[in-house]
């Protein structure tokens, strides 16, 4: 036990549960899609600028604009209606 003794230091002051218990099955299902799309998009672009085919300089605002027809502000209206569901938020 001695040795988990430092680690209190590193004990969050709260713990927030996942928001999505909080989604219809509707909206879990829509998040999920959406989900995919935004993290396929987000991996396939991280890959061209770590692999250099694409550049932070020349194409950052194409990788920007793509995000446009993802329909993100579906995706955080669902998410923000959750965290005020949960509580988190007001």
């Amino acid at each position: 036990m001695r040795c988990a003794d430092g680690l209190i230091n590193y004990v969050p002051e709260e713990v927030w549960a996942p928001v999505a218990r909080f989604y219809t099955a509707e909206e879990a299902s829509e998040m999920s899609q959406l989900r995919s799309e935004i993290d396929t998009y987000h991996s396939e672009w991280r890959a061209y600028f770590i692999s250099g085919q694409k550049s932070l300089d020349d194409d950052w605002d194409e990788y920007v604009k793509g995000y446009d027809g993802m329909r993100l502000d579906r995706w955080l209206e669902i998410y923000t209606k959750a965290l005020k569901e949960a509580g988190y938020i007001k």
